[in-house]
């Protein structure tokens, strides 16, 4: 099933960077609110949709909270990779880290959020070099050069199956972009298309149902919340600015000429706008005229829920209150974060998977090639919020003491609990370094090299009991 199609010489759109009722220049429309917003019209340009998308992104703040508080809330505290073989976990962990993929995943969540879908690509160097529509084939793989994401304005074509009765139902083959630049290059001639096969990316979207090619932006779904709360600013803007207002009665300013009334209303504009002292005569009044405010706040609180409500996410969150804090954790709070880990579960942990299988395959990675199912790991990730040292410690004291009982009970040797100990040389919410060697490392030294190192330590007490001595009367 193909999707979309290119629209050559794209003309340029002026978008205004002002509020949303800017439009009606101060009179409501009869049906304020009913009509369709411009930004979900399905017959205007793909193009100018996510351009759309993307403008109301960056120049409307709120927009900008809900796009992005989920993709950092999943990747702030980052994860970690957990394998038996302590060496190899420090090389496919670094090789993670290497590819930045932190900020990587979270411009792609961003993106899916705005636009209703993304794509995270992989870029190899391989062995047999294959252009990007052949299917990636991971013994062919040297190395995993690094990690893009990108959004849905340059997709020309997706290839999707929509056979309800086929085992690839919904499933994607490739993806098709288009040229990637504005108008033709420098000899006239239109960027070809670039064909990309699935195995060679990861997509993901937000509320795609069987008939979608595309997800839905999470910014079309709480358009009128938006515009409602930016309304609200707007008005309130001109409200503050005229909250109050000077108001003289005076019988002699319209006696005089027009030239005496226009250097008499600029001096009042001049002198009044202060708290200054005013002259009047006997038949004239100045007083103050001030706005009401009153259920304003009720009208706002409501507009937060509505926005809450469409968003999921807790005016609480939303608006900075307690949010990732052990004293803010109110079940509507521990309710955001465990969307949040359903999030790290579904649309994380699959493309993490993805990249470490991809890693361990290149040959430059872990020194060779190696079989991903031959290995055990898995991937761990961090707690949502962060751990002060004291906590930390306290972990450190609780798998301690744990380990403790259960070498003393006999469940697990020293070994054991040394290798226990190296796997969380990598875990954010304990303080521990400790190089994988093992005791039977130690055990397997020679009688020599146990003289020697006696040798050594008894030279260096007798040092010691020297020095400590130096300067004593005897």
């Amino acid at each position: 099933m193909g999707l979309f199609s290119r629209k050559k010489n794209k003309p340029q759109k002026q978008m205004r960077a002002d509020f949303m009722d800017y439009e009606s220049k101060g009179i409501t429309p009869q049906r304020f609110g009913d009509t369709a917003p411009q930004l979900v019209m399905s017959n205007i340009d793909r193009y100018d949709k996510y351009d759309r998308q993307m403008h109301l992104f960056k120049t409307n703040a709120i927009a900008h909270r809900i796009a992005v508080m989920q993709a950092e809330a999943a990747t702030r505290n980052y994860w970690r990779l957990v394998m038996d073989d302590q060496g190899k976990q420090k090389v496919y962990q670094k090789g993670m880290d290497d590819l930045n993929l932190q900020a990587k995943i979270t411009q792609e969540i961003i993106y899916r959020n705005v636009n209703g879908g993304s794509y995270l690509n992989v870029n190899v160097d391989e062995k047999d070099q294959t252009d990007l529509a052949t299917p990636l084939d991971p013994h062919n793989i040297l190395k995993v050069k690094s990690v893009n994401a990108f959004g849905l304005k340059h997709v020309q074509k997706i290839q999707i199956c929509n056979d309800p009765t086929d085992d690839n139902y919904l499933k994607e083959d490739y993806i098709t972009l288009d040229g990637l630049t504005d108008g033709d290059d420098e000899f006239g001639k239109e960027k070809d298309s670039i064909k990309i096969d699935h195995t060679r990316y990861q997509h993901i979207s937000l509320d795609k149902f069987e008939d979608d090619a595309v997800g839905t932006s999470l910014l079309e779904r709480c358009y009128d919340q938006l515009k409602v709360l930016d309304t609200a600013e707007y008005s309130l803007g001109k409200m503050l600015y005229e909250y109050n207002l000077k108001v003289i009665n005076s019988d002699a300013y319209f006696n005089g000429s027009e030239a005496k009334q226009e250097r008499d209303k600029r001096m009042l504009k001049e002198g009044m706008s202060t708290e200054s002292v005013v002259v009047v005569g006997l038949d004239e009044d100045v007083k103050k005229v001030s706005t009401s405010a009153g259920g304003i706040q009720s009208l706002y609180d409501f507009a937060w829920q509505q926005l809450s409500t469409a968003t999921g996410i807790p005016k609480s969150v939303l608006l900075g209150e307690q949010a990732g804090t052990l004293a803010g954790a109110s079940q509507d709070v521990i309710n955001y974060y465990e969307t949040v880990k359903a999030m790290q579960e579904q649309v994380i942990r699959p493309q993490l998977e993805w990249i470490v299988r991809l890693l361990m395959w290149s040959e430059s990675c872990g020194g060779k090639s190696e079989d991903p199912d031959s290995l055990d790991w898995h991937i761990e990730f961090n707690p949502l919020f962060s751990q002060d040292a004291n906590t930390k410690t306290k972990n450190f004291v609780n798998l301690a003491n744990g380990l403790k009982t259960l070498t003393d009970a006999g469940i697990m040797g020293t070994d054991e609990a040394h290798d226990i100990l190296v796997s969380k040389s990598n875990d954010a919410s304990i303080p521990l370094e400790l190089q994988a060697d093992s005791a039977e490392d130690y055990s397997q030294l020679s009688k020599t090299d146990v003289d020697n190192y006696k040798k050594e330590k008894k030279q260096i007490e007798k040092d010691i009991k020297k020095a400590s001595n130096h300067g004593k009367k005897t």
